[in-house]
């Protein structure tokens, strides 16, 4: 008997193995069980069952019959009896500090230069860097490039004139450093401390003026804190923390004290892609925010100064572009009321107000 292919009607050929029969004509594959309902042939299986033994009556008569017992009501507390626990308090596991290896002092040749000391080479292997005090300047600045050992750098006071004010990038891309810490005065260069993947803090102390130049501390990804000691002169530059999108507070010092190079205020891209950035204090004697100072915060609640509000400054209409707050004053100029002129370095207006940034 020939038997026909569901699809094109050709005729099927059985598999060798029993494993049903395939189409000559498409290759169409059928099953052993299609191919039956094709020819009406039932499936037949007879269910062995189990044969049950006989228990013998004396076997019977042994058994005592127990009745099962009854089940347990499940006990009904009244609500008056729920004690509510409040204010539980989540106490995160605080990961316990390494202890570091320190430098010693004949880690470092040191010169000496009119005003302090001159870092002229530095020979250690230590994964906490304390450097000597009064130290002015380092002379090359890929001294500490690939220098991956270092978690911690401590400056015990680098004039703010120096630390290679001109060229920068002295601490660039180190992939383990996770702490600074400034016991004076500091200035910390141009890209200095760019791309630290794994920067976590930096903390100054006893410190009265403090520079941070352009994108020095950029693409600091993992950077949260930024602890700055009280009445301190701070000058921050463009870019200065771009990209730091663990950062979640900044808080200036009350008064800054800005040097009146003819720029007072937060220069362009200062926090831009700061996207964890919540919330900023600002210093009272604040006068303007620059094109994309904020730009791309969007996570950012609240920019205010110590004083409150944002009154007395002047905004870049740009300033917080693709920021999750925007003031209601910006564009506005702050001393008549009229629309701010700007360009991308200066913000002014017809009644004499100007604020310029700082030339790269």
């Amino acid at each position: 008997m020939k038997i026909k292919c569901d699809i094109c009607g050709g005729e099927l050929v059985m598999l060798p193995g029993g494993k049903g029969g395939a189409c000559k004509n498409c290759g169409m594959e059928h099953s052993v069980e299609r191919i039956r309902e094709m020819l009406g042939i039932a499936e037949q299986e007879t269910e062995k069952k189990p044969v049950k033994k006989a228990t013998p009556k004396k076997e019977l008569a042994r058994k005592a019959v127990t009745p099962p017992a009854p089940e347990e009501e499940p006990e009904i507390l009244d609500v008056e009896d729920i004690e509510v626990i409040e204010d539980v308090e989540i106490v995160e596991e605080i990961e316990e500090e390494r202890e570091l290896t320190e430098t010693s002092e004949s880690d470092f040749v040191i010169k000496k230069k009119f005003g302090g000391k001159l870092l002229v080479e530095y020979n250690g292997h230590a994964q906490r860097v304390i450097f000597p005090n009064d130290c002015v300047e380092i002379k090359d600045k890929n001294m500490f490039t690939g220098r991956d050992e270092i978690v911690e750098l401590v400056f015990s006071g680098f004039y703010p004139d120096t630390m290679a004010w001109l060229e920068g990038e002295c601490f660039k891309g180190l992939k383990n450093l996770e702490r600074i810490v400034c016991e004076r005065d500091f200035t910390v260069g141009a890209s200095d401390f760019k791309d630290c993947k794994k920067l976590k803090s930096v903390t100054v102390k006893n410190a009265s003026i403090i520079f941070l130049q352009q994108e020095c501390f950029a693409n600091c990804t993992s950077l949260e804190r930024v602890d700055l000691n009280e009445n301190i002169e701070l000058d921050i530059y463009r870019g200065a923390f771009k990209n730091c999108t663990s950062l979640k507070e900044f808080i200036h010092p009350k008064n800054s004290g800005f040097f009146d190079y003819g720029c007072v205020g937060i220069e362009s891209t200062t926090f831009e892609g700061c996207t964890s950035l919540r919330r900023v204090v600002l210093a009272n004697d604040t006068v303007a925010i620059h094109k994309d100072a904020f730009k791309d915060c969007t996570s950012l609640e609240s920019v205010t100064t110590h004083s409150g509000g944002l009154d007395g400054i002047a905004i870049h209409p740009d300033a917080f572009r693709g920021s999750s707050f925007q003031p209601e004053n910006a564009g506005i100029c702050p001393k008549c009321g009229k629309k701010l002129d700007c360009t991308d370095n200066e913000i002014s207006c017809s009644c004499g107000f100007s604020s310029r940034q700082y030339d790269e």
